[in-house]
């Protein structure tokens, strides 16, 4: 009884496991182009150079 009681929580634990890793990969806030997330890609510069110019354009207007 014990045994399956703790096989039971360990399941349900690796089921929020994998739920917070595919929500992860498919939220639309992340900083990066890659699924990873991380912001260490080129991806991420590309947006951060991209913010800067747009920033730039309305404070020129």
């Amino acid at each position: 009884m014990i045994e399956q009681i703790v096989i039971g929580i360990i399941f349900i634990l690796a089921l929020g496991y994998l739920f917070q890793v595919v929500r992860k990969n498919f939220s639309t806030k992340q900083t990066s182009g890659c699924a990873k997330g991380c912001g260490t890609c080129s991806a991420s510069e590309v947006k951060t150079v991209e913010a800067k110019k747009t920033e730039r354009k309305l404070v020129q207007v």
